[in-house]
């Protein structure tokens, strides 16, 4: 994206920069970490593009491995 257009009310924007959105996804996906995302919302996050197929299952095996409750 060149132009970033001008945010609304009807239509807000966020831009982040690749290393912010990486270390933001890394935090909430780290199942040692006491504020991590649940799994349902782990789902919604893949459902908008947020997080890949892939790091939703490795998520989710994870969290089964420790027997974690989400």
């Amino acid at each position: 994206m060149d132009v970033v257009p001008p945010p609304s009310k009807a239509d807000p924007i966020i831009v982040l920069h690749k290393t912010q959105f990486d270390s933001a996804k890394g935090y909430l996906l780290a199942v040692d970490n006491p504020f991590r995302i649940d799994v349902g919302t782990a789902e919604i996050y893949n459902r908008i593009g947020f997080i890949t197929d892939e790091e939703l299952l490795d998520y989710k095996r994870a969290v089964e491995e420790n027997n974690w409750r989400t």
